[in-house]
């Protein structure tokens, strides 16, 4: 559906996240997000994620919450909070799972409790050692395969929420959603420093991450122009990220990018570079996960550009803007 821009004076906001190991070649990687040129009402949507999941610490992080065991533990968390909120069937199954992995993994699951406890989402390496026992030790220490099913319900449950959020700000004609992708994986950086002349170091997480950038730069800019207010400019704002091979990202680097990016009539108003903390927007919880399940779906579709882009949408839900390197 068409964006109403027509009232709009202010840059359009690009919120940008990424996904992926950037650093190796052959790897899948995206960088994307939410294109809004209206206010979208974060107040609102971030109410709506929360009763989505109660307990989940804020922000929502895709790759941690794709993992069951979260689930169980966000249960654990929301009911310490606020002991009248209740969902028995999910809190039976996240009392079943807890009381296994504290007979075969106490220590982590100890230090995950407490991360959560504290309004932190544990590390990854940690919630992704405890899923693996979750799942290899289904129909042991009490916990049964309806429990294991009650959870991943809940974690699916979440992912289909989102996909409705997002479906609602494209309704309501608040936003759009882009993505900048390899049509090869792992050549993009390469690519790039070619067409720019620049010197010939081996390719970074860097070179890559900027080319990918510049990809979703030109979805935005295109996506803004077919709609109107290209004239306006877009003002990217990007998640800082160390990630791997990479640097530090400044707002000086996003800038240099857009400068260079090849967008065609596309403007870039100056950018901004923002935490994934407490006080993260709800537009970059958002853009996480667009990015997460456009990983998810290029790892699972075949060459074809066509073929990996269908994925892509299945996985998000809503149709994106797509800028191929």
């Amino acid at each position: 559906m068409a964006l109403d821009m027509s009232r709009q004076s202010d840059p359009a906001l690009l919120w940008i996240d990424e996904s992926g190991e950037m650093d190796a070649r052959g790897s899948a990687a995206v960088v994307g997000g939410v294109l809004t040129a209206r206010p979208v009402p974060d107040r609102m949507v971030y109410q709506t994620l929360r009763k989505l999941c109660p307990g989940l610490p804020w922000p929502f992080h895709a790759a941690h919450y794709g993992l069951t065991v979260s689930i169980a533990l966000a249960s654990q968390a929301s009911r310490a909070e606020d002991p009248t909120r209740t969902n028995p069937r999910i809190e039976a199954a996240a009392d079943a799972a807890m009381t296994m992995l504290r007979y075969f993994a106490p220590e982590d699951i100890t230090s995950a409790e407490d991360e959560m406890t504290s309004g932190r989402l544990p590390a990854y390496d940690l919630l992704s050692r405890l899923n693996k026992i979750l799942t290899k030790r289904v129909g042991t220490q009490g916990y049964s395969e309806l429990h294991h099913m009650t959870l991943a319900a809940g974690r699916d449950q979440l992912v289909a929420g989102i996909r409705e959020v997002l479906k609602a700000i494209s309704d309501l004609k608040f936003g759009a959603f882009v993505l900048g992708l390899e049509e090869e994986p792992g050549t993009a950086g390469e690519n790039r420093r070619a067409r720019l002349d620049l010197p010939e170091p081996p390719a970074t997480g860097t070179d890559r991450y900027f080319a990918l950038l510049e990809g979703a730069l030109c979805a935005g800019s295109r996506r803004a122009r077919n709609e109107g207010f290209s004239d306006r400019g877009i003002k990217p704002i990007v998640l800082s990220l160390r990630v791997h091979n990479m640097r530090q990202l400044t707002a000086e680097d996003v800038d240099k990018v857009g400068r260079t990016a090849e967008c065609g009539s596309g403007s870039f108003a100056p950018s901004e570079v923002r935490f994934y903390d407490r006080n993260a927007h709800s537009c970059l919880i958002l853009a996480d996960f667009i990015c997460n399940r456009a990983r998810r779906g290029i790892n699972t579709a075949g060459k074809g550009l066509q073929e990996r882009q269908g994925l892509i949408v299945d996985e998000i839900g809503v149709g994106v803007e797509i800028g191929w390197v």
